[in-house]
């Protein structure tokens, strides 16, 4: 029997143990050397709350023209002056369908014949030049700025930047974007609004366009070793394309490609590959080849190490820019456009929450103390150990941004798995089963908004739904393990103490 109560009371040590060194570890954080240097605790605060400011950006719908290219045919071309000749064909043909000699029947018919033999050859074509706006005033529309702002938001996503505000107004299409202030940044952004995200490949010859963004399901970006310089890398993006566009391009491989002529000279028929109307790359296939994704160099032969780095983020931007789809509307900025605006600072801001933290703590300890008795003084280092370790779990989490929301609902889960705890006070057997059982019917209801508010866009809201996760399931793990071993050898040694 001493045995036994030794076992059980080192048992209830261990755990008492354990709970303080994770307390220790959350609140304080980790001596490195020994206790000089500390590894404190840092959490990711919104920029709100960051103190270091915000870069505001606005975005204006762009209104200059551009120039294009447009592949004519001869025929097309004089149109115009075909139309403006049509009556006098007319008198001409009757005139010489009333003629009933030989001779000018001849004639008609050998102008038929020329007619027909003219009709078999291919048209001349010439390329045109033409300047049109950035922006039709067909695209300058509610529904398509809505559409840019949502396609804008993917991209940030994609970037990782989720602490953003973006305002749209819905008479002119301009945007205005606020990120925590970082100029690293700025350039970045700017790219990611601005660019239009439109893919052509096109032949290179007549501009006609083969394949666009409809027939591409992903990009996807990658970097190899180069094989011209020797030590440099190769910066690549390759498509991969939808049923449709896989056709379209099998079809293409066998048409672009080197052939011999009957003179033995080469020919070769290539296409180009143009991202936002600049041209990128230029090739053809290899007449026996099977082709099924379409990759090509953005950069090659580079061996400077800022000029890889900067070659790889753009290459993986332009990724990102292609797959969230074209924008609708096209932006620009201009030189006031970019501005810098100081936050509150995140030192009073998180003080307070901490100050009711621990009020709040304060006063569920002395209500559980006066209650419970031993209990409660072990559901007080129960509550202690949880909150210690959702916050260990959120700090180290790489995508939980705390928003003044997101504290609140750190108190929020503080307090759900104080009224868990409480709940298993009340019963002496099977303690969090039969909690368990009464609270599911409350858990699930509240663990489906939280997992909505997750996918979000707004990050007020993202930063409750992660929290509140993370705190529920982490009650159920912790209440499960933990505090129901605790409570059993609580209720051990009362029945023991009954017995004797």
């Amino acid at each position: 029997m001493k045995s036994n109560k030794a076992i059980k009371n080192l048992t209830i040590l261990a755990v008492i143990i354990l709970i303080l060194i994770l307390a220790f570890i959350s609140f304080i954080g980790i001596p490195k050397n020994k206790l000089k240097d500390w590894e404190k605790p840092d959490y990711s605060f919104s920029k709100e709350i960051e103190g270091k400011g915000v870069s505001s950006i606005t975005f204006y719908v762009d209104d200059s023209t551009k120039e294009i290219e447009e592949v004519v045919k001869s025929e097309d071309k004089e149109e115009t002056e075909e139309n403006k000749s049509d009556e006098s064909v007319e008198d001409t043909v009757s005139v010489n369908e009333t003629v009933s000699t030989d001779e000018n029947s001849t004639e008609v018919a050998d102008t038929t014949n020329e007619e027909k033999s003219s009709e078999d050859e291919e048209p001349e074509t010439t390329t045109v030049k033409k300047t049109v706006p950035v922006n039709g005033d067909g695209v300058l529309n509610k529904d398509n700025y809505k559409k840019t702002k949502s396609i804008i938001q993917e991209r940030l996503k994609e970037y990782g930047i989720t602490d953003y505000s973006i305002r749209l107004n819905e008479d002119n299409g301009n945007l205005n974007l606020e990120i925590p202030y970082d100029h690293d940044d700025i350039d970045n952004v700017v790219k990611l609004v601005t660019s239009y995200g439109s893919v052509e490949i096109i032949d290179t010859d007549t501009n006609e366009v083969l394949l666009d963004n409809s027939d591409i399901k992903n990009a996807k970006a990658y970097y190899q070793p180069s094989q011209s310089v020797d030590d440099g890398f190769d910066f690549y993006l390759q498509f991969e394309f939808n049923n449709d566009g896989l056709k379209k391009y099998r079809d293409i491989t066998k048409q672009y490609v080197e052939t011999i002529d009957s003179e033995g000279e080469s020919k070769i028929k290539s296409i180009t590959i143009k991202i936002d109307d600049e041209d990128k790359y230029v090739t053809y296939f290899a007449a026996d080849g099977n082709y099924t994704y379409l990759g090509f160099p953005l950069y090659q032969g580079v061996t400077d190490e800022e000029t890889l780095t900067k070659n790889n983020e753009d290459t993986v931007m332009t990724q990102y820019i292609i797959n969230s789809g074209k924008l609708p509307i096209v932006y620009t900025i201009n030189s006031d456009s970019v501005y810098y605006m100081e936050t509150s600072n995140v030192f009073n801001i998180v003080k307070v929450s901490v100050i009711i933290l621990i009020v709040a703590v304060a006063i569920v300890a002395i209500f559980m103390i006066l209650k419970n008795k031993k209990l409660g003084i072990f559901s007080l280092l129960l509550e202690i150990g949880y909150i210690a370790i959702l916050l260990i779990i959120i700090r180290n989490s790489n995508d939980i941004i705390l928003t003044i929301t997101g504290l609140i609902s750190i108190l929020g889960a503080t307090l759900i798995n104080y009224y868990f705890l409480a709940c298993m006070m009340k019963h002496t057997e099977n303690r969090f089963l039969v909690t368990l059982k009464d609270m599911v019917l409350r858990i699930i209801p509240l663990l489906l908004f939280t997992i909505v508010f997750i996918y979000s866009n707004v990050l007020y809201l993202e930063s409750i739904g992660k929290v509140l996760v993370w705190g529920m399931l982490i009650s159920l793990v912790y209440n499960a393990t933990l505090s129901n071993l605790l409570f059993y050898l609580c209720d051990k040694e009362t029945i023991e103490g009954a017995e004797k």
